[in-house]
């Protein structure tokens, strides 16, 4: 896989970087990461999050890994009134 996206990208996965990616974007950006997420420690997400040049909010959640917050619809209803550019 990481030889055909050299071919059509220009890149191997091992070269590719959310990080990078990020800060280039000045579009909002809501990043959700789950608390007690153990394959993507919740620490990666404060460098994205400072990273990012456009306007953002950072929404944590109380969840076991890193689909639940996605998955948990009543913990993104609980919290929506803390992101005030979004609408769900």
């Amino acid at each position: 896989m990481s030889a055909i996206n050299y071919l059509k990208n220009g890149y191997t996965f091992k070269q590719a970087s959310s990080l990078n990616q990020v800060k280039k974007n000045h579009k909002p950006m809501l990043f959700i990461h789950g608390t007690n997420d153990t394959f993507v420690p919740t620490k990666m997400v404060y460098r994205l999050y400072a990273a990012d040049k456009g306007p953002k909010q950072l929404l944590l959640v109380k969840a076991p890994n890193t689909l639940s917050p996605m998955r948990t619809h009543q913990n993104c209803t609980q919290e929506r009134s803390n992101i005030s550019w979004i609408s769900i």
